[in-house]
């Protein structure tokens, strides 16, 4: 059985100054996500089929403007993630408690996982053996224990993560249900596009297109809020 919530609109999260400021928020952080893709899709296309650090080696300069934009998505995810969580709470607080924690976590694995990156390709570029650097990455490090809790904190919080937002944007009486299935469905479409250049920036073209709509919404209303009645969904 379906639950429609009939609360009444009555206020919204965000008033004045703070829309544009959450709007903001939402669209810079997919933003800088796309032009990272951008980045490495421009890196692959001169070192096509060749490993991380050998695309490093032969295209250093968009492979490392790359790593600078992954640099910078770890903090504006996280914002993207906190204004989310206050426009989504007063609708499905549970739910979007959830996505934002698991958001959060993930954010941290990706600063490592570019941490690692960086270190991997400046000892490229400097002529270390990259058979040698993918071998140690492959193996010396993800199968250790440090590596295995990265690789849970970097993959299935992504997909915990963006399926429970994609769910509370969904319940929601204010954002459209295109968006909520746009971000339900990213972390797959991630997963099948990941590696294969342009494809991968065409999903940050649909993720932050997702974005967008949210915050034009928001800029306009504010997030509205139902009128409580002490429960939230």
């Amino acid at each position: 059985m379906t639950i429609v919530d009939t609360r009444p609109i009555t206020h919204s999260v965000f008033e004045g100054r703070q829309r544009s400021v959450a709007a903001a928020f939402l669209v810079l952080g997919p933003a800088i996500m796309l032009a990272s893709s951008i980045m490495a899709s421009l890196a692959q296309s001169k070192a096509p089929g060749a490993s991380d650090v050998e695309v490093a080696v032969a295209a250093p300069t968009q492979y490392f403007l790359g790593l600078a934009f992954d640099l910078l998505t770890p903090p504006t995810l996280l914002a993207w993630v906190v204004v989310l969580l206050l426009a989504l709470r007063p609708w499905a607080a549970r739910t979007a408690w959830t996505g934002a924690i698991a958001l959060g976590l993930q954010a941290c694995g990706l600063a490592a996982v570019t941490g690692m990156e960086l270190c991997a390709a400046t000892l490229a570029v400097n002529g270390m053996d990259t058979t040698r650097i993918t071998s140690v990455m492959d193996s010396g490090i993800t199968t250790s224990s440090a590596g295995k809790v990265l690789a849970i904190m970097f993959f299935p919080t992504e997909i915990v993560g963006l399926i429970a937002i994609g769910i509370a944007v969904w319940r929601t009486r204010w954002a459209p249900r295109a968006v909520a299935v746009v971000l339900i469905a990213s972390p797959f479409i991630d997963f099948l596009v990941n590696g294969t250049p342009w494809a991968s920036a065409g999903f940050f073209v649909l993720f932050f297109g997702a974005s967008a709509w949210l915050a034009v919404l928001i800029s306009r209303n504010g997030a509205p809020i139902p009128n409580s009645d002490g429960h939230t969904v």
